[in-house]
């Protein structure tokens, strides 16, 4: 399994290198860690194929949506952090997701929202 982490790093929290520090000790998965948005989408995501990306909200942008629509890539997980995020954001967020469900699209967070699914 191969899991590319972005860096979603704030001042209070350092979660994703958490993660990709915790991950990286699993012998049998193959963890990437994205360190900078300089290295483009396409690259990092050709260059690491995953089976699971972890972000956060706030860091999902047009050039992911548009490479996951032209890879068609529907096997992905993708895990989202919901930290410091406006719950009628995420509920809207929720929401596009919904429309095309393409992908496995799965919230964590501390906040305590009620999401449709």
């Amino acid at each position: 399994m191969n899991i590319l982490i972005d860096n979603f790093i704030t001042q209070v929290s350092t979660q994703s290198l958490y993660f990709y520090n915790e991950l990286k000790k699993n012998n049998n998965i193959e963890t990437y860690y994205w360190p900078s948005k300089n290295i483009s989408t396409y690259d990092i995501f050709d260059d690491t194929n995953p089976d699971l990306f972890i972000s956060h909200c706030a860091n999902l942008g047009y050039e992911l949506a548009s490479y996951l629509d032209d890879n068609n890539n529907k096997d992905i997980i993708i895990a989202l952090s919901t930290s410091g995020i406006n719950p009628k954001k995420l509920i809207k967020l929720e929401d596009e997701f919904s429309k095309d469900m393409k992908f496995k699209v799965f919230f964590f967070g501390r906040q305590d929202i009620k999401l449709s699914k």
